[in-house]
């Protein structure tokens, strides 16, 4: 009946993780997260410390006999004043069995969360009368990875703290790591959906709190090896100066505890952790003191360090370096057949003729240029036979001058002076430019033979006249926008050339109606 007793307390209290779990995550909507990341870890701590506490801790205290500590209600009330048999047998048992509980009921809800979807699917999937509410039962679970890490570090920390005395835990615990693991891979994988990206703040708190474990594991065990009925050699009193002090009663006798060999090897385990842990926090601190009192010895280290590196004269004629020592193709013959010729010829490699892979792929790159050389001329002849014609542009590539010029100039020669497109300004001048002598006057056009001037120098220019030639002509030009009357002529003949063009698809049309 006493074990059906333990067996019930042990299951509530897995039963009662498991509500913990949901209620912890209800209330973690209430502190109002900015990330999901924050979220999760403010969950795993406060699962963590819930689970620990209401797996191993509660029934730490109800059992513990206490009589200083008898003022706390429910609790430093029970029958053990120390870590005797009887408190092995039930409190240390109801420990054990709560952990293998809980080693199994983690698992195994988390896998039920993953395979209900599937079994309601299956049920309700043919009777769903909208698409949303099909999608909602083809929907993954939710991977709370925020539980699974709370989980873990209190299944760890249990078992490590109490492994001291109970050493049973330590597979119990490796079990739960084993079964969660082939769990989660099948839940993840499997049954939920994509999880969000969480930083690295649940990893760092794992690791953080590890060290800490040890440090209590340590502890607990030092008072569970120096109880007075454990076998142990005893230290003749050799920590008494040390341990009087803190010595109180029978119960909390730190002197008699102490003298046991077992809590002294415990004892001396933590001093080197704590010890080890300064050192690694004020690593950097440490380091820069000694440097400071010993730099010689610092130095000489270092250097001693970097001249185990020989140098690389030294690796190649020793043999040390394995493989290529260089990629310069003249120290390595044996690749001459797979480098170009053209590649090793300057490299001191065959003179030998070019390979036919090679000629083959020179012959396709060059016949490749060609054809895309050729493809850009027709490109721009059809972009100025668009322009300007195809007589103007057979003209121009003879270095003679377009037919569309000589028409304008034509024109120009026939208009008589009162008939001008451009505004005649009165007095317009302009500076003499590059072109025109230092002396030469500046040009008036005011005159009437302004465009008899302009036709000239077009010619000129169109003839290949440089130097001074060009720039006169450029000097010639009126101030203001000259090229408006050639702009309006040309607007002029393209609309003629629209309309004629119009009026010959009308006569086509036409004569296919009148056919």
């Amino acid at each position: 009946e006493g074990k059906m007793i333990e067996a019930g307390v042990s299951a509530f209290t897995a039963a009662t993780n498991i509500v913990l779990a949901i209620l912890v995550r209800s209330f973690a909507g209430f502190e109002r997260h900015h990330t999901k990341s924050g979220r999760e870890s403010s969950v795993m701590i406060k699962l963590f410390l819930l689970l620990t506490i209401n797996s191993a801790v509660i029934p730490l205290l109800v059992f513990a006999d206490i009589p200083k500590l008898a003022f706390v209600p429910y609790l430093f009330e029970g029958p053990y004043t120390d870590f005797t048999v009887g408190w092995y047998q039930d409190v240390g048992q109801l420990i054990s069995t709560t952990l293998l509980i809980n080693g199994l009921v983690y698992p195994m809800s988390a896998l039920s969360k993953g395979l209900t979807p599937k079994i309601t699917r299956g049920c309700l999937a043919p009777f769903a009368a909208t698409q949303r509410a099909l999608n909602a039962l083809y929907e993954g679970v939710e991977f709370p990875l925020s539980e699974r890490y709370a989980q873990l570090m209190q299944m760890v920390f249990t078992g490590m703290v109490f492994s001291g005395g109970m050493p049973c835990l330590l597979p119990v615990a490796a079990m739960f790591c084993f079964i969660a693991y082939y769990e989660g891979k099948y839940t993840i994988l499997r049954a939920s959906r994509m999880p969000p990206s969480y930083d690295e703040t649940m990893a760092k708190i794992f690791w953080s709190v590890m060290p800490a474990c040890a440090a209590i594991k340590i502890l607990l065990s030092t008072w569970m090896f120096s109880y007075e009925h454990v076998p142990s050699y005893l230290n003749g009193g050799a920590l008494d100066p040390a341990t009087s002090p803190i010595s109180s009663g029978s119960q909390f006798n730190f002197k008699a505890r102490l003298d046991r060999s077992n809590a002294a090897i415990c004892v001396f385990a933590l001093v080197c952790l704590v010890v080890y842990k300064i050192i690694n926090v004020y690593r950097k601190g440490l380091r820069t003191f000694f440097a400071r009192m010993f730099p010689k010895g610092l130095v000489e280290e270092e250097e001693e360090e970097v001249s185990m590196t020989p140098e690389l004269s030294i690796a190649r004629s020793d043999g040390i370096m394995k493989g290529l020592t260089t990629f310069l193709i003249q120290e390595n013959p044996q690749y001459n057949e797979i480098v170009p010729s053209s590649a090793t010829k300057s490299c001191g490699g065959p003179n030998g003729s070019v390979p036919e892979w090679e000629a083959a792929f020179a012959e396709a790159d060059r016949e490749e240029s060609e054809a895309e050389a050729e493809r850009q001329r027709k490109a721009n002849e059809r972009a100025s036979r668009s322009l300007f014609g195809a007589s103007d542009v057979q003209a121009e590539a003879a270095g003679e001058m377009p037919d569309a010029m000589k028409k304008r100039l034509k024109k120009d020669k026939n208009k008589s002076p009162g008939t001008e497109r451009v505004p005649r300004r009165k007095n317009s001048q302009v500076a003499p430019l590059s072109g025109m002598d230092a002396g030469d006057d500046v040009v008036d056009f005011g005159d009437d033979d302004y465009y008899s001037r302009g036709r000239r120098a077009v010619g000129e220019a169109y003839e290949g006249v440089t130097g001074g030639g060009l720039s006169a002509a450029m000097a010639m030009q009126p101030e203001g926008d000259v090229e408006a009357g050639m702009d309006a002529d040309e607007e002029e003949e393209e609309r003629r050339r629209r309309r004629k063009e119009r009026k010959r698809e009308k006569k086509e049309r036409e004569r296919a109606d009148r056919v």
